[in-house]
């Protein structure tokens, strides 16, 4: 199993999928044992780095073809992981990743190593996307 943790510093879990500066990718065994942990920056949208253009295509949250590529982008980029951890993203995204068979779970955890523990358990709560837009 796969799961993926949004992230801006490979520590915490980010506040929003589509502005976060990379992701966390572990890799987990049969045994729900951590098998190998990868950092990856965030070059899949405009929107990593504080380069989104609210103009260009209405936040990433509809059905554009700009925001249908960038969500492929992630879904590709986190190497379809089973799961993303987040605190937030927009039901676009949450719906592309869903099509290709990766679940968001969103969370107030800080730590991405607790969250991932949690998640592992079956004990992480589903919390509200804090996304606001």
């Amino acid at each position: 199993m796969k799961i993926a943790v949004a992230t801006n510093d490979y520590a915490t879990v980010a506040g929003h999928v589509g502005r976060c500066k990379g992701f966390l990718i572990y890799e987990i065994d049969d045994n729900n044992n951590v098998i190998s942990k990868k950092e990856v920056a965030n070059t899949f949208t405009n929107h990593a780095g504080g380069t989104h253009n609210h103009h260009h295509h209405g936040h990433g949250h509809d059905s554009s073809e700009h925001g249908e590529t960038a969500h492929k982008n992630i879904a590709e980029g986190i190497e379809y992981a089973d799961y993303l951890i987040c605190r937030a993203a927009g039901p676009g995204l949450v719906n592309s990743l869903a099509a290709n068979n990766i679940r968001t779970v969103f969370t107030k955890i800080d730590s991405a190593d607790e969250a991932l523990k949690l998640l592992i358990a079956n004990a992480l709560e589903q919390e509200e996307s804090e996304c606001d837009h």
